[in-house]
């Protein structure tokens, strides 16, 4: 049998199997690896980063109470804004928290709530160096259950954002999250 002699030199050239120089993982889309798409879903690429990006931004719906200011108006009536977490990163790293106003007036020796309105959510903590928004689904839902009861209620989405391998990606982390609240007089 002959030996075949092979060139090191001119053997020396880049191979890209199932993907792309731009997208070495494969593009997490499929595909037939004689285009150029990727082979292997999931194998790396922006859905490797998605996935990475809802990982590090994975929490849960909250309802824990932060603070309360209460603002006289008159002797009758007054204000109290309560601010709570709706919702809150994995080891609280961040939270996306609630600002809600309660107006009550004194009827009588005791306050009762009149209305309850929300005001705003804001975000606090870390995120990673990922963009993370909060997103009504609904609007937000305040009322009066009784004259000593008010309930908020969130309807939300939160989606982050990121850039991977030069692309922008987007994805959900939490689709439907409901979070109410109680408040008392």
């Amino acid at each position: 049998m002959k030996k075949k002699q092979i060139n090191l030199e001119k053997a020396k050239t880049h191979l890209i199997l199932f993907g792309s120089i731009t997208d070495p993982g494969g593009g997490g889309d499929g595909g037939d690896p004689g285009n150029g798409g990727g082979g292997d879903p999931g194998g790396g690429g922006t859905q490797t980063c998605i996935d990475e990006m809802q990982a590090a931004l994975a929490g849960q719906v909250s309802n824990i109470s932060i603070s309360s200011m209460t603002t006289d108006i008159d002797s009758a009536h007054r204000y109290i804004t309560y601010t709570w977490t709706a919702y809150r990163g994995l080891f609280n790293s961040y939270q996306f928290n609630s600002v809600d106003v309660g107006y009550q007036q004194l009827v009588g020796s005791a306050w009762q709530f009149t209305s309850i309105a929300h005001q705003n959510v804001y975000l606090t903590g870390s995120t990673g160096g990922y963009t993370v928004a909060y997103i009504d689904i609904l609007p937000p839902n305040g009322v009066v259950v009784g004259p000593h009861l008010a309930k908020m209620t969130l309807n939300f989405k939160i989606r982050g954002s990121s850039d991977c391998l030069g692309l922008p990606i987007e994805g959900d982390i939490i689709i439907d999250g409901v979070a109410s609240k109680s408040f008392t007089v």
